[in-house]
């Protein structure tokens, strides 16, 4: 198998990811950066068994762990009427069916995480490099803007995040679809929290045309908050804006509920939910795109981490591969990955509408049904996405 140059794009989970997998086959890895320094925006994350199949193949997984919760049980509320629609124990259930428990963790510590381990393996990373693509005879070259400066490589991993820019410069024809949610998170220390907000659970709860998720993280006793809902107001453009609560309130809506979690707090980050049609190809030349630079897609799975991680053990797969020829492999890769984004993407659109049931007949029918699953047949919420959690490349 030829040794490649490979510049990658991006020092995200999907970019660090990638990097140390090529890296391990013995190409020549180096990680191109826009900011400058590595940024660790974010709040929780989720990482199911399909991103954590991945983290054990990096031999990062115990350490991820040791910074991460596992939640005990997934708790389902009617949050209109702070009502318990029931409660499935997970923690054991996910382990025996998948391996692997679901961790939640900050997306900092799997950050710093990936990075260590990039150091350790004395991959290059260039900060502050603004990138953009060339094209040169039959290839693609890096240019350096500020610099001047264009590097040639036998392949460029772009992994520069939902806004990419290199997505918009070579895949033209993708576009994004309008901005219609939004997502407010924050964390707060739990003993500033009512007791009832402090468990070991995943608690989901469903409301009119919106909903939240509040989960335990382990590092400093924190309790992981994110609201999302469908918009009709002006929804912000920024990759996150801080608001104050009662902007908040007005935009998301006051209730009992809501008072009580956000009693000590003074403001929230709202963070624009951004979706991107499915592209016709993942590959142009000598680049392929992973991550959410690929695709961005609604967040109501949990898999955007898991996405990223699976991209890059995909492309680490294919590049293995003893008939060696980097064109074929590449669209292997994106005709593989396009028929799982396509699934994943319909069923986060599926999810999306029921969590955030408007029609008072079709809640109340959900919320029966629901019931039902979560008392005598608990194993059918995992069963039908079994295809997601049983990933193995």
């Amino acid at each position: 198998m030829p040794k490649l140059k490979i510049g990658i794009i991006g020092a995200g989970v999907a970019g660090m990811s990638s990097a140390l997998l090529l890296k391990n086959l013995g190409h020549q890895v180096s990680i191109f950066e826009r900011a400058k320094k590595l940024e660790r925006l974010g709040a929780g994350i989720q990482i199911s068994s399909n991103g954590r199949y991945v983290l054990n193949e990096l031999g990062l997984d115990n350490e991820v762990m040791s910074s991460a919760s596992i939640p005990k049980s997934l708790a389902l509320f009617d949050a209109s009427r702070e009502q318990q629609i029931g409660k499935v124990e997970i923690r054991n259930r996910l382990k025996n069916r998948y391996k692997r428990g679901f961790l939640v963790l900050q997306r900092a510590d799997l950050m710093n995480v990936l990075y260590n381990k990039i150091k350790k393996e004395k991959i290059n990373i260039f900060f502050g490099s603004n990138t953009k693509p060339k094209k040169s005879n039959h290839k693609i070259v890096i240019s350096i803007s500020d610099k001047n400066k264009y590097l040639e490589k036998d392949l460029i991993v772009v992994a520069d995040g939902v806004n990419s820019l290199w997505k918009k410069s070579l895949l033209r024809e993708n576009k994004f679809k309008p901005i219609s949610q939004s997502a407010y998170r924050f964390t707060i220390n739990s003993k500033y929290l009512p007791k009832n907000f402090v468990n070991d659970d995943l608690n989901l709860f469903l409301d009119i045309g919106k909903h939240f998720v509040s989960y335990n993280l382990k590092k400093n006793s924190l309790v992981n908050f994110v609201f999302c809902k469908r918009e009709k107001s002006k929804v912000t453009k920024n990759w996150r804006k801080k608001i104050s609560k009662e902007i908040f309130f007005k935009e998301f809506g006051r209730s009992d509920i809501l008072e009580r979690v956000t009693k000590n707090i003074d403001h929230v980050y709202k963070w624009p939910i951004i979706e991107s049609e499915i592209p016709k190809t993942l590959t142009t030349k000598n680049v392929v795109f992973i991550g959410d630079a690929a695709h961005g897609m609604l967040p109501y799975l949990a898999q955007g981490a898991n996405k990223a991680l699976e991209d890059s053990w995909c492309l680490n797969k294919l590049l293995q591969n003893r008939s060696f020829n980097l064109k074929t492999q590449l669209n292997r890769y994106s005709t593989r990955r396009l028929d799982r984004l396509k699934r994943l993407d319909k069923a986060s659109v599926n999810n999306e509408k029921i969590y955030h049931l408007e029609n008072y007949f079709l809640r109340q029918t959900t919320k029966l049904f629901l019931q039902f699953i979560v008392k005598y047949i608990p194993g059918f919420i995992f069963w039908r996405l079994d295809w997601i959690y049983k990933f193995k490349g």
